[in-house]
């Protein structure tokens, strides 16, 4: 990542802040779809869901293209694709039987927080490098 430039890194720093919040949305309305046996949005049981929420977009999209060979990066990819995978599993057994399972629901709960856990794990690293980028620019003009 010290490739980058300082612009660059802020901007993936954005977005993994922003990340945490577009997450924290899907997390509370997938939830209250659930609790409340609300209609099953395609957004949780259709083709590629991962792909399909905010994040999904950037972390599939050529302006992540920079970052794709970082192994906490591929972590994170790995992570957030379980995710999903394990809400829509849910969804769809909410569809067919009108419950969820408590294993496929502990399991979903184990999903969310390692990918809440690995994606403070890169805000940190992404922080770091800004501060290392920050410093050896000041360096450089004294």
């Amino acid at each position: 990542m010290k490739n980058l430039s300082f612009d660059e890194i802020k901007q993936v720093l954005n977005i993994v802040e922003k990340s945490y919040i577009v997450h924290e949305k899907w997390y509370e309305d997938l939830i209250k779809t659930l609790l409340c046996r609300l209609p099953i949005e395609d957004r949780f049981i259709g083709k590629c869901p991962h792909q399909k929420c905010q994040f999904g977009q950037w972390l599939y999209s050529e302006n992540s293209r920079h970052l794709r060979n970082l192994p906490a990066f591929i972590k994170i990819e790995a992570l957030h694709d379980r995710m999903h995978a394990s809400a829509k599993e849910m969804c769809v057994r909410m569809k067919t039987t009108g419950f969820v399972l408590e294993h496929d629901y502990v399991a979903f709960l184990q999903h969310v927080h390692l990918f809440r856990e690995n994606m403070n794990e890169f805000k940190h690293r992404v922080l770091s490098t800004l501060a290392h980028v920050e410093n050896d620019a000041v360096e450089v003009k004294k």
